[in-house]
């Protein structure tokens, strides 16, 4: 469940006075770092439209998977909000916070909600490649990312 410390941070975050949490290690929180990707994951599946509930269904599965993660699904709500109203935001402290052999994970996770509705539109391409780019990722990174 969020705790208080949890929401202060987040609403210090949305509200654009600082950035998500780090712990003691100087990384993002895993809650945190959890609710960024996640959030990530979910505005792609937006990018068409409509977030799909098997975009949603895969997001929620990878995220629980790469945190090593029971049930997320209580993250949702928070990330969905992120997705649609603080995207940008999101993408700039992952950029941060992430080394590059996270931000790849990140990417390939991306691709997979990209591809779980059957199909790929030119809006979900495009977000893809502006994340690429965002992260500081090669093209040759990008090509490994979308066909792992």
């Amino acid at each position: 469940m969020y705790t208080n410390e949890m929401w202060k941070n987040l609403e210090s975050f949305l509200s654009a006075d600082a950035t998500l949490e780090l712990d003691g290690t100087g990384e993002l929180s895993k809650d945190e770092a959890l609710i960024a990707v996640l959030a990530l994951l979910l505005r792609v599946g937006y990018e068409d439209g409509e977030l799909a509930s098997i975009e949603l269904e895969r997001s929620v599965e990878m995220v629980a998977n790469e945190f090593q993660r029971g049930d997320v699904r209580h993250f949702v709500e928070v990330a969905d909000y992120l997705a649609r109203e603080k995207s940008d935001t999101i993408i700039q402290v992952l950029n941060t916070e992430l080394s590059e052999p996270q931000k790849v994970e990140v990417l390939k996770a991306l691709w997979r909600v990209i591809s779980s509705d059957g199909s790929s539109s030119k809006k979900e391409a495009s977000f893809g490649a502006s994340v690429r780019k965002l992260l500081g990722l090669s093209l040759e990174q990008a090509f490994f990312a979308s066909r792992s």
